[in-house]
C-alpha cells in the first residue's frame, strides 16, 4: 500500500482536471490503492482553499466533503 501527503495544490488541480498526474493521484486516492497521511493544519487548509470563491462551481461542496470523509476514514492524523 503507497501512503503520501496530497498538497492542496495537487489536490484542486485534480478536481478541476480530470486529466494529468494530479487526477490521476486524487483518482487513486477515491479509488483507494493511495492512502494518505495529514497533519491537523492540512485538515484545515483543505476546506479554507476548496471552499475560495475562484473555484465557486468547479469544485463543488459534495466535492470538498467527500475529500474531508474520505481523508478521515482512511487516512492517518500525524503530529
Amino acid at each position: 500500500m503507497n501512503a503520501g501527503v496530497l498538497d492542496t495544490s495537487v489536490l484542486v488541480a485534480g478536481l478541476l482536471s480530470r486529466r494529468g498526474a494530479a487526477a490521476a493521484l486524487v483518482e487513486a486516492f477515491f479509488r483507494d490503492p493511495l492512502r494518505l497521511g495529514y497533519t491537523a493544519a492540512i485538515l484545515s487548509e483543505y476546506p479554507e482553499v476548496l471552499d475560495r470563491p475562484e473555484f465557486a462551481g468547479a469544485i463543488t461542496p459534495h466535492d470538498c466533503i467527500g475529500v474531508l470523509s474520505k481523508l478521515r476514514s482512511v487516512s492517518s492524523l500525524h503530529p
